[in-house]
């Protein structure tokens, strides 16, 4: 979707009550955590199943030459799709976003 839709809002800051402001990030800085979850039940919730491999691949392609770290059932990923791996990469890594 970030290649299909260039005028995705970014902002460097969000005004709130702290006073910390963040430094201008360049290309070579950022670095992307992919998250890819298919119930394996997702007829009981009538969710259409889809492809995860393709779509990390898509994902991969968008981004460009981005580091990636990928959450989801597939071969290369660090770790499984799951909300506890998901904090934990969220508390151990620093990602851009």
């Amino acid at each position: 979707m970030l290649a299909l839709e260039q005028r995705s809002p970014f902002s460097f800051y969000i005004p709130a009550n702290t006073d910390r402001r963040f430094s201008p990030i360049g290309r070579r800085d950022l670095k992307a955590l992919v998250f890819v979850a298919s119930p394996s039940d997702s007829q009981r919730y009538n969710l259409a199943k889809f492809d995860v491999i393709a779509t990390v691949d898509s994902v991969r392609t968008a981004l460009g030459n981005i580091p990636t770290d990928v959450l989801a059932t597939v071969e290369d990923a660090i770790a499984p799709p799951t909300l506890d791996a998901l904090c934990s990469q969220l508390i151990l890594r620093e990602f851009d976003g």
